[in-house]
């Protein structure tokens, strides 16, 4: 049986011109006479149409909730018929000998079978939809008799990282909060000129990989996976003056599957060395560098085909991102403001370490900016990232959740988004 996991097909398809075979029947004969049934599929007025003649319901008369329940079921139940393997089997001796007209027995006896294993899961289904179905009715009631309808609000923002710089309009007396009409920074910032902060950067994801018998194989990847929360606030508020001191965990967590071997830190260190001597030019050799002041924080023997990762500091960062209306005049109740809290962390994945020719190339070392889904590599990789990142300087600053000081988002790049915070060495 095929799997499809979308909401308006699966299993398969009920093409047969036997007007006089039920449903099931149909399908059978479907899949012994077609040798292409993953490329068949059972819509959801096919399984209708099955509960109608092989279980006489008719659905025209039932909640929709119930309907959907009963559907959901008869494709989960239909996929997991335990006789699929033994109907393959028997049909497959069948095609070889050329004798599916032989298959007549077969089918009735797998027919009744699959339509009891079909039965069992609606007699198992219908206490479950009516009592579903009766609670929905009474939350619509209690719902229609409330004047007032106390909701959840949700807003949801798509923008790009630069408009989001500077979406809400502070004290904004316009009938939007939106700056629709975003300015472009007229702020001047040199470019980021070292390889560190552009590698600590956001979205930034270093991948090496090599080549073994004609495949690509993933050595070592490194992502920035910076954890990011946003909330929308009204910064008068006595709640909102005071920020939430957030403290992280800064334990290794490693994740493993049953192909990981331990294997000595050392190979993966010597492995880099040997990517350095074949991109011997000083562009790979500044992210190799970068690579292995990483490795150090890895234990001394360490999973391959594993992942690792890491908060990079004890202490969150948040940041109010805004732009003030100059044409209003401020007013306190609507004082709105975007806070962005961001948790600093990267992801290591370990590839296959087991001695073996490693093949090279200039497409071995590969950088990627997530927030513009570019990738560089190849001699000039560095130079190409540096001139790229000179459009990705103009980030708000951060502020400690713990000791409230301010950071350029260009300094905590270049430091590892880590600094020691007087409050947190106190309390150690």
């Amino acid at each position: 049986m095929a799997d499809d996991s979308s909401n308006d097909a699966s299993i398969v398809a009920i093409t047969s011109d036997e007007d006089d075979d039920s449903p099931i029947k149909k399908l059978f004969k479907k899949l012994m006479y077609n040798d292409c049934k993953q490329h068949t599929i059972l819509t959801n007025n096919q399984i209708l149409n099955l509960l109608k003649v092989e279980f006489d319901i008719d659905v025209y008369k039932l909640h929709n909730l119930q309907v959907d329940i009963y559907i959901t079921l008869l494709k989960k139940y239909l996929k997991d018929w335990p006789l699929w393997e033994e109907f393959d089997s028997i049909v497959n001796e069948a095609k070889k000998a050329n004798n599916l007209a032989s298959l007549d027995g077969m089918l009735q006896s797998k027919y009744k079978h699959l339509k009891a294993h079909l039965q069992y899961a609606l007699d198992i289904s219908e206490p479950m939809a009516r009592e579903e179905v009766l609670r929905l009715k009474n939350t619509q009631k209690v719902m229609s008799e409330v004047k007032e309808p106390h909701q959840a609000v949700v807003m949801e923002i798509d923008a790009t990282r630069s408009q989001l710089n500077s979406l809400i309009l502070r004290n904004s007396s316009l009938h939007s909060v939106f700056n629709v009409n975003r300015q472009k920074s007229t702020i001047v910032v040199p470019g980021i000129r070292k390889i560190e902060t552009i590698l600590n950067w956001w979205t930034i994801n270093i991948e090496i990989t090599y080549k073994h018998a004609n495949m690509t194989r993933l050595l070592y990847k490194r992502e920035t996976k910076h954890e990011l929360k946003h909330c929308l606030i009204n910064k008068m508020l006595p709640c909102n003056n005071k920020t939430e001191k957030i403290i992280l965990n800064q334990d290794l967590y490693l994740k493993i599957n049953k192909k990981s071997k331990l294997v000595d830190r050392n190979v993966l260190m010597a492995l880099m060395n040997v990517i350095g001597n074949t991109h011997p030019d000083k562009e790979s050799q500044e992210i190799l560098e970068f690579i292995k002041k990483d490795n150090l924080l890895l234990p001394q023997i360490l999973y391959c085909d594993a992942v690792y990762k890491r908060y990079m500091n004890t202490c969150a960062y948040v940041r109010y991102l805004y732009k003030d209306h100059e044409e209003t005049v401020k007013d306190p109740q609507r004082d709105l403001q975007l806070e962005e809290k961001i948790f600093p962390m990267y992801k290591i994945s370990i590839g296959d370490l087991i001695k073996r020719p490693v093949k090279l190339n200039n497409d071995s070392i590969k950088v990627e900016c997530g927030m513009c889904k570019m990738t560089f590599t190849g001699p000039n990789l560095v130079s190409d990232l540096r001139n790229h990142f000179e459009d990705h300087c103009t980030e708000p600053d951060w502020i400690c959740t713990c000791c409230n000081m301010t950071f350029p988002m260009l300094q905590l790049a270049s430091q590892w988004w880590a600094h020691k915070c007087p409050k947190r060495k106190n309390k150690d």
